[in-house]
């Protein structure tokens, strides 16, 4: 028992009657009794009365008197079926016979045939005095079996609808009784009501409160008809028209009303609230002290939590976190998800379930779900529940994260308040526990060990090495990615299941969700699943869902035919020596949209690509936008192939103007990297890379620590085959990042990798995008700057000698030099025509 004797629950009750069969038959074994158990008595609160009923008369079991809880007889039958012989059936009070006992006689268990023995003793029918068991009563409360008409005169539907119909116009008679039958089925139903009608016609217009349930079901039914006069009746207590499914003393009444009625003290809190259930001394207890009681706590069966569970399906005990409800199809969306109730034939899932329990909140007056409601009863949202009280540690009124013996604190004060500190029962580790009394390293690897865990409670081999890669993660991200909707859990899930290792296409089933791009790069980082070129499978998949979008089967093959044959296959090529870039990718899908546009658009014309004409081609680039020339190479590859005839589409003019930053501010922003040591490392040594040798953003980001060489005295960057020298401060930028290993992955982060600048995805290197957008912060924007470098670099050093050290090609390097002569003697043939004027 818990708390005082008498007081609580008995918190093993299957232990107590365990020890008591074992006392009454000691050759069952404790698996066998067990088992017994189970069956007789599944729920917590039938153990506790089977547990009771034996501690208080042990002798139940073998002495055969129909005493007790039903458990009893189904306790003994089932420890008989296992071998039991000195257990006793107990044997009807009526008969003597040990039948199955369902129905009580005062203290005694009696069969069903003693039970309709007693009642036709009791209440023969008054017409034809048959002792059969009586069906109904008629107007004078006299009982009548079924073969008696259960009233005196013919179908009294008739004089109801003449009731209904004096109340003013509205449905035909014919109308009135398909309404009347459809809310009242039975005949001995209708002659109750008409019987109620004839004492009380008020019942009608506003009186229902006094009536049967089956007259509030007619008035209904009338009300939803459209019948004219019918008054829906008030709750006698609130005053609100709401449906009255109860009965409070000589009234009906609403729901609410009738639970406010029902409210008792509980003997734990003192809170006035609704009994949920009653201790061994019949005291009463309310929901939430009678679920914090430990006595009323289990042993979840997949994580190993003892806390509050609840009963699957398959008999298995699981906490609220682990427990799945069963997939069926929502009665209310029609969507198949994990539904409540699906055992009951009415299946709804949590959204729907959520939906149902919205009403107007009685503080922000919004259409919300009910979290909570006022002392009056009034709906309150989530919000709006929440109370806020001046807060003990700031004295700031704020909402109340939890409550001393000193007084409340607010979520500000209560984590640096010495209460909110305490040993993990896991590990025994003093610090915020995360829940269940267990810290946040040990609830993350419990509650990942029941994500990976197989239907037998294991682990594959897979499954393990992935749990030791994510384990090694901050368990406070990794539990928030776990927890916070991501589709990590499904995917995890999915994969514990599966006997063989995971593969690129279970993953390629949830994209395109971020934690599925996240947890591949996790895997490929771990060695579970072998790397692959991202960015070229995201354009395949887009490739192939962009060319579906054709209608006519021949068109979109032969678009189809274009992007497999001249992006893909050189893509493919390029791949297997190095990952494309965004670039690459970008300009495909420019290509590969812009052909399915212009065969839109000649659809739209009433014409087809084998059709097309020259003409045409001149008018979609007149009437388009620039876009249309990206269309230029498919144009160029269908005629070729001989898809087209005679059809070209011109390179679009490009201007030899390029945009460049003033050189003082270029060198003042290269002496704020050089010598400011608030921004990041990283930043400095990429912003300085794009302003002194001119980098394009895509190079930097993949960089590799091979490519920087250091000696005590110096360091050198492999841009080209020639390595460069980094001057100082550059140098010691270099030295820093070579020591930092790790990336910005918050899980699954690892050191093992060769990035110079590693990203956000483990084991990968920054995205160019992303590395851009840091640098434009920093006010240096990558192509103006990047420019300005190479026309100085290209300006002071031969091509010869500068394409080695940067790593571009000789005929690049020499583009940038014609660049520069050009731009010096525009800049000669400026300053000679100027006119100077003497001072």
């Amino acid at each position: 028992m818990t708390g005082p004797a008498g007081a609580g629950f008995l918190a093993e009750p299957g232990a107590v009657i365990a020890g008591i069969v074992a006392a009454a038959e000691p050759g069952l074994g404790q698996d066998g009794i067990a088992a017994a158990i189970a069956r007789a008595a599944p729920s917590r609160a039938q153990q506790r009365r089977l547990a009771a009923a034996l501690s208080t008369e042990p002798g139940l079991l073998t002495s055969g008197r129909p005493e007790g809880p039903p458990q009893v007889e189904l306790l003994i039958r089932a420890l008989r079926e296992n071998g039991a012989r000195r257990l006793v059936l107990p044997r009807c009070a009526g008969c003597g016979l040990p039948r199955r006992l369902v129905q009580r006689d005062g203290m005694l268990r009696i069969c069903t045939s003693c039970d309709r023995r007693r009642h036709r003793t009791a209440e023969p029918c008054a017409i034809c005095g048959n002792t059969s068991q009586f069906r109904a009563r008629d107007r004078h409360g006299r009982p009548l079996c079924g073969r008696c008409r259960p009233c005196d005169g013919p179908d009294p539907a008739g004089k109801i609808a003449a009731h209904i119909a004096r109340l003013g116009p509205g449905l035909d008679h014919p109308r009135l009784l398909e309404v009347i039958a459809a809310a009242i089925p039975r005949l001995f139903q209708r002659d109750q009501v008409l019987r109620e009608l004839d004492r009380c016609p008020g019942l009608l217009t506003g009186q229902g409160a006094h009536g049967s349930p089956r007259v509030n079901a007619l008035i209904q039914a009338l009300l939803a008809a459209g019948a004219s006069g019918v008054v829906a009746p008030a709750c006698p207590s609130c005053g609100q028209t709401v449906p009255l499914s109860n009965r409070l003393g000589p009234a009906r009444c609403c729901l609410r009303c009738y639970t406010r009625a029902r409210l008792q003290p509980c003997s734990r809190c003192q809170r006035l609230a609704q009994v949920t259930s009653r201790t061994a001394a019949g005291e009463p207890v309310c929901s939430k002290c009678f679920n914090a009681d430990p006595a009323n706590h289990g042993q979840c069966t997949t994580c190993g939590l003892t806390t509050r569970v609840i009963r699957g399906e398959d008999g298995h005990l699981r906490c609220k976190r682990c427990y799945r409800p069963p997939l069926a199809t929502c009665i209310l969306c029609g969507r198949e998800e994990p539904c409540y109730l699906a055992s009951a034939g009415t299946p709804r899932c949590h959204n729907c379930s959520r939906q149902m329990r919205r009403q107007c909140c009685a503080g922000c007056g919004r259409d919300q779900a009910v979290w909570a409601r006022t002392a009056d009863g009034e709906p309150l949202c989530a919000t709006c529940s929440r109370q806020k009280v001046p807060c003990t540690g700031c004295g700031n009124t704020r909402t109340v994260a939890a409550r001393l013996p000193a007084g409340p604190l607010c979520g500000t004060c209560y984590p640096k308040h010495p209460a909110s500190f305490q040993p993990c029962t896991g590990c025994g580790i003093t610090e915020r526990l995360y829940h269940h009394g267990l810290c946040t390293r040990c609830a993350c690897r419990q509650h990942l060990l029941s994500l990976l865990s197989h239907d037998h409670g294991g682990l594959h081999p897979h499954a393990e090495a992935i749990y030791h890669v994510l384990a090694a993660s901050d368990p406070a991200s990794l539990m928030h990615w776990l927890t916070r909707g991501s589709a990590a859990p499904a995917i995890l899930a999915e994969i514990s299941q599966a006997s063989q290792p995971p593969g690129h296409g279970i993953l390629d089933r949830y994209l395109p969700s971020r934690a599925a791009r996240h947890l591949r790069a996790i895997l490929v980082a771990g060695g579970i699943l072998p790397a692959r070129d991202e960015r070229l499978a995201d354009l395949e998949r887009w490739a192939e869902h962009q060319t579906s979008q054709i209608g006519d089967p021949a068109e979109r093959r032969i678009v189809r035919s274009f992007t497999a044959w001249h992006h893909l296959r050189r893509l493919r090529r390029q791949s297997e020596r190095h990952p494309i870039t965004a670039e690459q990718a970008g300009h495909a899908r420019h290509q590969i949209r812009a052909a399915a546009r212009l065969i839109s658009w000649l659809h739209s014309t009433g014409t087809t690509l084998t059709a097309c004409t020259q003409r045409d081609i001149d008018t979609w680039l007149a009437t388009g936008t620039t876009s249309c020339y990206h269309a230029r190479a498919f144009v160029a590859w269908s005629t070729a192939h001989g898809h087209t005839s005679g059809l070209a589409i011109p390179a679009r003019a490009r201007s030899d103007l390029i945009t460049q930053i003033q050189d003082d501010h270029r060198w003042a922003l290269a002496r704020s990297l050089l010598h400011d040591d608030s921004h990041p490392a990283e930043d400095r040594l990429a912003g300085l890379l794009v302003l002194l040798y001119g980098q394009p953003t895509a190079r930097i980001a993949r960089l590799t620590r091979n490519q920087i060489t250091l000696t005590p005295d110096s360091a050198q960057l492999a841009l080209g085959t020639v390595p460069l020298d980094l001057p100082a401060p550059l140098d010691e930028l270099a030295r820093q990042l070579l020591n930092r290993r790790h990336g910005h992955a918050a899980v699954g982060r690892t050191s093992d990798h060769p990035w110079l600048f590693p990203g956000g995805a483990p084991a990968q290197p920054i995205s160019a995008s992303r590395l851009s957008a840091r640098l434009a912060s920093l006010g240096i924007h990558s192509r103006p700057a990047r420019n300005t470098a190479l026309m100085d670099l290209a300006a002071t050093i031969p091509p010869a000698a500068l394409a080695p050290l940067l790593g571009i090609h000789i005929t690049t390097a020499a583009d940038w030099a014609e660049r520069t002569a050009g731009s010096q003697a525009a800049y000669a043939a400026q300053l000679s025509r100027r006119t100077f004027s003497k001072s």
